[in-house]
């Protein structure tokens, strides 16, 4: 089998849609199949090589082809800029794709529809829902709910998999608490709280920091803001905090001694969003739970596909009294949050690359 993935992405970017291709490509690598990732040339001022900033194999191969690219003209609106990218993107993919021999195109890119039929379709976001114009032949999607919309727009339940995101296990290898803090010059005798991940108010970090003055005894982390204004807006709001610490973006090569420092891992995406609330699939889930340690989670149904009360803690969505509140109780009963960790690192296993890729290449071999 040959598998072409279509992506307007540009390659590399510090987003973690970046990340969840080149992982995924990787691993449908590993099963033994031919993988194209056919992206678009772009300015890009990340100069690393895709393979190694994201840290994956170099088992795939990546073309770059053509495209309008108008970024670098601010005077030209976003909005245009990106339609103009994309659909030249998907010309110069039709036009490259007309003589080369495949067997499965697979993509997140609704409008390929425009020039392909018979692909794979992916979804995570609600504005990829709007395809009652087009059928795919196929369509995998991050959670029940995406699921059960699509099956009331008329898609066969049978031509649907539920495939949540992922984890590369063998990047958590058992670092100390202590070592991870001493290498990260983070205090030995303060419990650490901490989140990692893009600053966006969506991802609900803002809970959070409106949680740092509630947790006085508690040294606070967040790290992996990919903009300078989410950067700000999150340090303007803790400035007068000295329990805690905000950096921007890290390379992934650093995530497990982060997370191997802390004594509780915060997922707190918001409620107030639809995309947080009922969509999203976060990486940073999976590998909070493949560090093994305890989890204190906003209660939204997206996180409840994969955490349970067996794994994780839950506080209310966008409440940073409950959150405080959660957190503290956490680390007053460390024997529960050992036990919750131990669960949530046991839980993981079954959601690595490679078993999601196996998932998806025998759901695309049913008849």
């Amino acid at each position: 089998m040959k598998l072409v993935y279509l992506s307007e992405l540009r390659l590399p970017t510090r987003n973690a849609h970046g990340f969840q291709i080149m992982n995924m490509c990787a691993a449908f690598a590993d099963e033994g199949i031919g993988v194209l990732l056919l992206v678009p040339w772009r300015k890009n001022l990340l100069k690393e090589n895709p393979f190694d900033f994201y840290g994956v194999k170099h088992n795939f191969a990546i073309k770059k082809l053509p495209a309008i690219d108008l970024y670098p003209f601010r005077f030209i609106p976003e909005k245009i800029s990106a339609f103009l990218h994309l659909l030249s993107f998907l010309i110069s993919a039709r036009i490259y794709l007309f003589l080369e021999s495949f067997d499965v195109l697979y993509t997140r890119e609704k409008y390929a529809a425009l020039f392909f039929r018979n692909f794979v379709y992916e979804v995570h976001m609600p504005e990829q829902m709007h395809i009652r114009w087009f059928k795919p032949k196929k369509i995998v999607v991050l959670t029940h709910y995406i699921k059960d919309k699509l099956k009331t727009s008329g898609i066969r339940e049978e031509d649907i998999l539920v495939a949540p995101d992922a984890v590369d296990l063998t990047l958590f290898q058992g670092l100390s608490k202590e070592e991870a803090r001493k290498r990260l010059g983070f205090p030995l005798n303060k419990p650490i709280v901490l989140y990692w991940g893009n600053f966006k108010k969506w991802k609900g970090v803002d809970t959070l920091a409106e949680a740092v003055p509630l947790l006085p005894e508690a040294f606070v982390v967040m790290v992996g803001a990919t903009k300078e204004t989410d950067l700000k807006r999150i340090q303007e709001k803790v400035r007068r905090y000295k329990n805690v610490l905000v950096e921007g973006f890290k390379s992934h090569d650093k995530l497990p001694m982060y997370l191997a420092s802390a004594d509780v891992l915060v997922l707190p995406n918001t409620a107030k969003d639809e995309n947080s609330r009922l969509y999203t699939s976060p990486l940073k889930l999976f590998e909070y739970m493949a560090a093994e340690r305890p989890i204190v989670s906003s209660d939204l149904p997206s996180l409840r596909e994969v955490l349970n009360n067996r794994n994780a803690a839950f506080f209310k969505p966008d409440s940073a009294k409950n959150l405080s509140e959660t957190i503290l109780m956490l680390l007053a009963h460390p024997k529960l949050g050992k036990e919750l960790a131990r669960q949530a690192r046991q839980d993981v296993l079954e959601y690595t690359w490679d078993k999601r890729a196996r998932r998806i290449i025998d759901f695309l071999n049913q008849k």
